[in-house]
């Protein structure tokens, strides 16, 4: 294949080479990504925009990558190139949907996670207030929460949604148990430093 050349957005430009797809920064000239063409997995394209969906594989994880073209007859010109029998290992299609099948049955999962997680933040900032409340130590709620993030960061939050799922489900228990029939001892004192506060 002959080295094909595309304008992007960025200023920047897109090779298709004989095996490979880079990426060169106009800001410097430097190539940045680069991908193996059978390494692609898909490329979508959403119909009067100028933008491509590429999924590729690494590691036997699928990537993905959107790219923006220079205009809509650049971004067409880059699809056609793979509307070939030598790239029929390669998923193409246009659509008028932005999402994909796979990734709109995966859309309602992630608005539930993403509720659970926020119901499990709320009840975590109440036990944080309660807990500073009670010990008198509120000035330990910003470093809670930097803590928190911190793990958020270093774990990864869609890997924890499930986690925190079920720690949701059995905390919105216990809290439920602790309202109605709440330790006498602990409510006096809790009462006493909201009051003191």
């Amino acid at each position: 294949m002959e080295n094909t050349i595309f304008r992007l957005n960025s200023k920047g430009k897109l090779v298709l080479l004989d095996n490979t797809l880079e990426y060169y920064n106009s800001a410097n000239g430097n190539k940045g990504k680069s991908i193996n063409l059978d390494e692609i997995v898909s490329i979508i394209n959403e119909i009067g925009k100028n933008e491509i969906k590429l999924c590729f594989k690494k590691k036997n994880k699928v990537k993905k990558c959107e790219i923006t073209f220079d205009n809509e007859e650049e971004c067409d010109r880059f699809f056609n190139c793979f509307d070939k029998d030598m790239f029929n290992n390669i998923s193409y299609q246009k659509t008028e949907y932005n999402l994909t099948q796979k990734e709109a049955l995966q859309s309602p999962l992630s608005l539930l996670g993403n509720i659970i997680l926020l119901l499990a933040c709320i009840y975590g900032a109440m036990f944080i207030s309660e807990f500073a409340l009670a010990t008198r130590g509120s000035a330990r709620i910003p470093v809670i929460l930097l803590a928190i993030i911190k793990v958020f960061n270093w774990i990864g939050i869609e890997k924890i949604l499930i986690v925190f799922g079920i720690i949701t489900f059995f905390l919105l228990i216990n809290g439920i148990k602790r309202f109605k029939n709440p330790p006498k001892a602990r409510r006096i004192e809790f009462y006493n430093a909201l009051i003191n506060s």
